[in-house]
């Protein structure tokens, strides 16, 4: 419910009641905003409406708010007119919350910016011929000498000073190093990343009030039985993976083998079948005809006595080892005798004297 009024300094006062049971309305102008409460700057005759609105209200349960704004500009030529329309209709976008309230309403103190570890005043490079003049100014007791190197591997350091506690930086914990916090604490270490990274560690993480780390110094390669041990556990771990690589190598070339005597075999058998399956066709194809069986040697087919006539005078002409069959024998071979007997009669006899050719190829008769 909306109703508008003008009030004496020429501003409008715009009245909006809603229903206040369990949400509290919250409005947006485009104007300057300002909460009025009832009959606020407001003359007499303006309060009647507003009486009859607030008693309205005050049956139905509402909640009455009021708001001035000034005039609203002449906003057409404004090409984002419709854009902040439909940013007012939309529930969500009328009182967005403001950053400077949401501040003051949580009061966070800033946090300072922190120096970078590498840059702490009490965390800092030192050579070798600073350490060797802290040792000689401060008392024994009051400066640790902490060794990171890797296994394997230590800072040599002179036997007529204290020796170092060695320590990996893997194995670094607090736990170790606990007795350390209220010492000078130098961390050595082969190189210079391993022991910043073990400064970094002890003063940044485990509070100590004083820590140093220590680079230049050349490092040694131990040879104890250590050493030994782990040599001789890698040239065994060599020779396992070279003896399984051949094994490996050995299992290759096995299968490769039998691949190959497998295809071999595959392309034999496969050989086989095709003249097996070519047989059987040609036998199938014999068998097709009807004809019976009839072996060489035999004067009649299989299952001659207990044929019919037909059958018998069948298997007699177009059988297997019919009258047909051996016309075309007798036929074949006839073609053979007929090309010797030629040339019998045509060299051979007149070669011996026997005859003579009355009209031989070579000499032609004359016309």
């Amino acid at each position: 419910m909306f109703m508008q009024f003008q009030s004496a300094g020429g501003s409008f006062v715009r009245a909006k009641a809603g229903p206040s049971a369990s949400h509290k309305l919250v409005y947006r102008t485009l104007g300057d905003e300002r909460e009025l409460s009832i009959g606020n700057s407001l003359e007499a005759g303006q309060l009647s409406p507003l009486e009859a609105l607030q008693e309205a209200c005050a049956e139905e349960g509402w909640q009455l708010s009021l708001e001035q704004e000034r005039p609203m500009p002449d906003l057409d030529a404004d090409e984002d007119w419709e854009d902040i329309l439909d940013e007012a209709d939309d529930p969500w976008m009328r009182d967005p919350a403001a950053l400077d309230d949401f501040l003051l309403d949580v009061n966070v103190a800033e946090a300072t910016p922190q120096p970078s570890a590498y840059q702490d005043g009490s965390l800092r490079e030192i050579t070798r011929l600073e350490l060797v003049k802290l040792l000689q100014e401060q008392p024994a007791d009051t400066v640790a000498l902490l060794d990171v190197s890797p296994l394997g591997e230590r800072a040599p350091w002179p036997a007529s000073f204290t020796q170092p506690v060695q320590i990996p930086l893997k194995q670094l914990l607090r736990d170790n190093v606990d007795h350390l916090w209220d010492q000078i604490v130098v961390v050595m270490a082969c190189n210079e990343l391993v022991a910043r990274q073990g400064g970094v560690r002890c003063r940044r993480v485990f509070g100590f009030k004083d820590t140093r780390y220590c680079s230049a110094v050349p490092h040694t390669r131990l040879r104890g039985g250590r050493s030994l041990r782990a040599r001789a556990a890698e040239d065994s771990k060599a020779e396992t993976e070279t003896s399984t690589s051949d094994n490996n190598a050995e299992l290759r070339l096995e299968a490769l083998e039998r691949a190959a005597r497998n295809k071999r075999g595959t392309q034999a058998a496969a050989q086989r079948a095709q003249m097996q399956s070519r047989r059987e066709q040609k036998a199938k194809e014999q068998d097709s005809r009807g004809m019976a069986e009839w072996k060489e040697g035999q004067l009649f087919p299989e299952g001659w006595a207990d044929m019919n006539v037909f059958q018998k005078v069948t298997e007699l002409y177009v059988g297997r080892r019919g009258v047909l069959f051996w016309a075309a024998k007798l036929s074949y071979g006839a073609i053979f005798v007929l090309i010797g007997a030629w040339i019998v009669f045509r060299f051979v006899g007149p070669s011996l004297g026997l005859y003579n050719l009355s009209n031989d190829i070579q000499s032609p008769s004359p016309l």
